[in-house]
């Protein structure tokens, strides 16, 4: 003898649950939809995206050390070619200082060996000259000497001697071939003085020298470096 089971409908409850279950998963075609309409671009295009990105970075980055490198080397190329001229120029310029130095000084002894000759000749006019000197010596004194002796060249002597013999007579005159002519030595007492005309051209040359070298300062300081 056949039994049966009975059967049951499922309750209407179950038959909702699982259909809001089925709706709650979405299809392949829907996921692309969706993804189109938030406007998410494909992963190909995302990876030329990233790719263009880094090229763009590297690229300006790779500008900028090239420009870096570039202007150093400009600098080190202007640098080579200026140093050449400022040698030159400082080479130039300690020449001119140079050259100016020995102008001054040759100037100072043509003035030297001018003012001899001038001193020589004047005496060999005016021997007298010598005495005059003697007198200036003398009267720096701060008082009279008891005791005058003037040494000076023989060839001054025998000139004074023969132009002047009334004031040769009133001086200890002492020849000295020791002495160029025009230079004489005054004793006074314990003291003795140059009273010759050497000394005298050595100042004077001396104070030649010094205008020379401050009007050489001063155009150096009017001529822009």
């Amino acid at each position: 003898m056949r039994t049966y089971r009975r059967y049951a409908f499922p309750s209407l409850a179950r038959i909702r649950a699982a259909s809001e279950q089925l709706d709650g998963f979405t299809a392949p075609d829907e996921v692309g939809q969706r993804s189109e309409q938030l406007h998410v671009p494909p992963a190909a295009e995302l990876l030329d995206e990233a790719r263009h990105a880094g090229y763009a970075d590297g690229f300006a980055a790779g500008e900028q050390v090239g420009a870096e490198g570039a202007r150093r080397d400009v600098r080190s190329a202007l640098d080579a070619l200026v140093a050449p001229v400022d040698a030159l120029i400082r080479g130039f310029q300690c020449a001119q200082q140079a050259y100016r130095a020995k102008v001054r000084s040759e100037v100072a002894e043509l003035v030297g060996d001018v003012s001899r000759q001038v001193v020589r000749a004047e005496l060999e006019t005016r021997p007298e000259r010598i005495l005059a000197f003697v007198d200036e010596a003398v009267g720096t004194l701060t008082k009279p000497p008891e005791s005058v002796s003037v040494r000076l060249n023989p060839a001054d002597y025998a000139r004074l001697a023969e132009a002047a013999p009334d004031r040769v007579q009133g001086w200890q005159l002492v020849p000295d071939d020791r002495l160029e002519p025009g230079e004489c030595r005054v004793r006074a007492d314990d003291i003795e003085m140059d009273a010759g005309c050497g000394q005298r051209l050595v100042a004077c040359i001396e104070r030649i020298t010094s205008q020379l070298a401050h009007a050489h300062a001063e155009d150096s300081d009017g001529v822009p470096a």
